[in-house]
């Protein structure tokens, strides 16, 4: 028997083709298998990884909690988390790196790739003294055109590319590059400007983001990383920068998840968000209502305002304030619930039904009188 066959309690199958009942077993097996290859290649990638739970560049512009228990060096509760399967997007990107930077020295002139640098900074100590905190990364690309700069490529989901050209470089991505130019600058290299290059993982679509980069914008970045340090005094006191688990995937899979939201924390689940006292719980339903009543609004605007778009061909479609592009997602099919239902009732099968929780309603009450 095959390793598969051994570990799905699968039989050898006999010369002949596949039956079909063995087709659902078949896929459910492969499935997992997938699962479990990702699962040994994150492992891998992360044990590769020297001093692992030091503040990296990548960690830079990530969650400040999760910054402050690195630099603090408060032992990660969750370690099984940051090895799951579940982390097989960051995987794939990491893939995508593998393949294209290398091509970059051969189409980008004067292009060093994966350059191992350490951004220094002095921060200050208790006693009044100072020490120097040394951060490591490694920079995808630095380019000696232009003045120099330092290229990052960064992969992301679907749809993306146009809200990352609509509002920007996120500030996460921003305060990382920025280590690599200052990192790279106390190296004495040369560096005028900082660029991301986003590429959708689905259809390979490029956007290209660049910014100047002085010593006003090294001084920032040193000081960033200062203020993380100061957070680090404090680390389960520092602002938490994701929504929490259940609603971040950032939160299900951090090393520090029971330590930052509780011993009951759990992956997926957001119950741990959940208050207790009185003014919280009402402080909380306030503001349940208050973000209800806007979503109401804007859900009957944006109705109207697609009425009025219609379904025109897709392109550009511009104005004074620039340009809309307009696509269309492929036609597909669903799941007809109710004539389902309908069928199943006329062939004499029973409904399947599921209990089902009732929806939560949060209605304004008394005002507490002022004074």
């Amino acid at each position: 028997m095959t390793a598969l066959e051994q570990e799905e309690g699968m039989a050898a199958a006999e010369l002949g083709p596949l039956p079909a009942a063995a087709v659902p077993v078949l896929a459910k097996a492969l499935e997992r298998a997938t699962a479990r290859a990702f699962q040994l290649a994150n492992q891998a990638g992360q044990q590769a990884r020297t001093n692992r739970w030091a503040l990296s560049m990548s960690g830079i512009g990530g969650c400040k909690r999760e910054a402050a228990y690195r630099l603090a060096g408060v032992p990660p509760t969750d370690v099984e988390l940051s090895d799951a399967e579940e982390a097989r997007q960051a995987m794939i990107g990491t893939w995508i790196h593998s393949g294209l930077l290398p091509q970059f020295e051969n189409v980008l002139a004067h292009a060093d790739i994966e350059l191992p640098v350490e951004l220094e900074v002095e921060v200050p100590l208790p006693d009044g003294g100072t020490r120097r905190l040394v951060v490591p990364g490694t920079a995808d690309c630095y380019s000696h055109v232009m003045g120099g700069g330092v290229l990052d490529l960064k992969t992301v989901n679907a749809y993306r590319i146009g809200q990352i050209d609509h509002d920007g470089v996120k500030v996460s991505h921003r305060w990382q590059v920025r280590g690599y130019a200052t990192a790279l600058r106390q190296l004495g290299l040369p560096v005028a400007w900082v660029a991301w290059l986003y590429v959708d993982r689905s259809s390979g679509e490029v956007l290209v983001a660049i910014e100047p980069f002085g010593p006003d914008e090294e001084e920032e970045t040193l000081e960033y990383v200062r203020r993380l340090w100061e957070m680090a005094r404090a680390p389960d006191y520092a602002p938490r920068s994701e929504r929490g688990p259940g609603l971040s995937w950032v939160c299900d899979g951090c090393a520090w998840l029971r330590q930052c939201w509780g011993p009951d924390a759990r992956p997926g689940d957001s119950a741990a968000l959940k208050v207790h006292d009185e003014p919280e719980i009402a402080f909380a339903a306030r503001k349940f209502k208050e973000l209800g009543d806007q979503i109401g609004e804007l859900t009957k605007d944006r109705e109207k305002w697609g009425a009025m778009v219609g379904r025109p061909e897709m392109g550009a479609y511009r104005d004074e304030q620039g340009e809309m592009i307009i696509k269309y997602q492929k036609d597909g099919e669903e799941v007809d619930k109710k004539a389902a239902v309908e069928q199943l009732a006329l062939l004499g099968g029973e409904v399947p039904m599921r209990k089902r929780t009732g929806n939560r309603l949060v209605q304004w009450g008394r005002k507490e009188p002022e004074g």
